[in-house]
């Protein structure tokens, strides 16, 4: 629960706080981070729990919650270093004096208080103009956000990258131990090949701000077939098969990186598009947290269907059937992300065609 809450809250101050042309490359550092912690988890605990027993492996958890709680105190949110940037530009502001900006409900009733608007111009654009707007702001954002394509499917490749990530979280220390032989350690440091190119994270982000989230998340999941099914070649112990297998892992976490970070950008955009078009309909309020937390929700239900639907699959059919099986779930997933993801596609090449 802890960490669902911190989640979506630290995306959404990323989102809140970075222009939507950068979103993509920023929201790449977080993608490194995110990728490097659900990988690493397994390595770094193998290592502790065979070096130190079993209360090391809770040491550096603690150790860890205790980090973030520092660097949490110490951040400055947007609304406070707003006052005092407007010290700085103004001599004569004082924040203590300062009234808090009214957004635009509380603004459109003061001038009905103080009489100052006429019934013609009572009628913003976002109510004139849009129907669903009056029964849309009584309702939670991510109520009727649900009926956004681009938000199903940016939770559609959450859901599956969930399954991808936690697939070999519960498989490979069990499968390298019982196929190479490998100590825990060594079951845990199988997964620095899966992580290595999360450092490729902010390149992902910057080509998803210059092209956009759907060719290169609908390219990560293709990228993933080959390399799934390709896992069935790895069949026996000899350094060969090794190192064919952290190599397919390597490329498989490469593809999850423009994955993750096109579907976070995506997420972010929805919300920046459905601002633009019905001005005010969250109330003055962002609802990036509130999205964010429905990405979260997919991506922790796909922890969960990941280890479950993997290990079944290994269990009754064999390590290949569960590579390929990996593969197929990919395929499908890439289709509506192609699709949808940015917008139905066919507005995409008739803009393109106008231009």
């Amino acid at each position: 629960m802890s960490a669902a809450v911190v989640w979506a809250a630290g995306l959404a101050l990323l989102a809140d706080n970075v222009e939507r042309g950068e979103q993509g490359q920023y929201l790449g550092y977080t993608t490194m981070a995110m990728n490097a912690g659900v990988l690493l988890g397994p390595l770094l605990g193998g290592i502790a729990y065979d070096k130190g027993g079993y209360y090391a492996v809770y040491e550096i958890a603690f150790a860890l919650i205790g980090l973030d709680i520092l660097l949490r105190l110490v951040v400055i949110e947007k609304r406070t270093a707003r006052k005092y940037l407007a010290s700085i530009e103004d001599p004569c502001y004082d924040p203590l004096l300062s009234q808090p900006a009214l957004n635009d409900d509380e603004e459109r009733r003061s001038l009905y208080s103080t009489g100052n608007v006429t019934d013609a111009e009572s009628e913003s654009p976002a109510t004139s103009t849009n129907p669903r707007s009056v029964w849309q702001r009584r309702l939670p954002p991510f109520l009727w956000l649900l009926g956004s394509r681009r938000l199903l499917v940016a939770m559609l490749g959450a859901l599956v990258w969930g399954i991808l990530v936690t697939s070999f979280d519960a498989v490979l220390p069990l499968f390298v131990t019982q196929t190479f032989g490998w100590s825990t350690s060594g079951s845990g440091l199988i997964f620095i090949a899966i992580c290595l190119p999360s450092v490729f994270g902010p390149l992902a982000g910057y080509l998803t701000d210059k092209y956009g989230p759907r060719f290169l998340a609908a390219g990560g999941f293709l990228a993933t077939v080959p390399f799934c099914v390709l896992l069935r070649l790895v069949t026996h112990a000899s350094l060969e098969q090794e190192v064919l297998l952290c190599v397919l892992l390597a490329f498989i976490g490469l593809a999850a990186v423009f994955i993750a970070t096109a579907g976070f950008t995506e997420i972010a955009h929805t919300v920046d598009g459905v601002e633009k078009e019905y001005p005010g309909i969250f109330g003055g309020k962002s609802a990036m947290a509130q999205v964010y937390g429905l990405s979260n929700s997919a991506f922790a239900t796909g922890c969960v269907v990941g280890p479950i639907f993997a290990g079944l699959i290994k269990d009754h059919a064999g390590w290949g059937t569960m590579g390929w099986s990996l593969g197929v779930l990919s395929a499908a997933t890439s289709v509506p992300v192609l699709l949808f993801m940015g917008g139905w596609i066919g507005d995409h090449k008739a803009q393109l065609e106008d231009d």
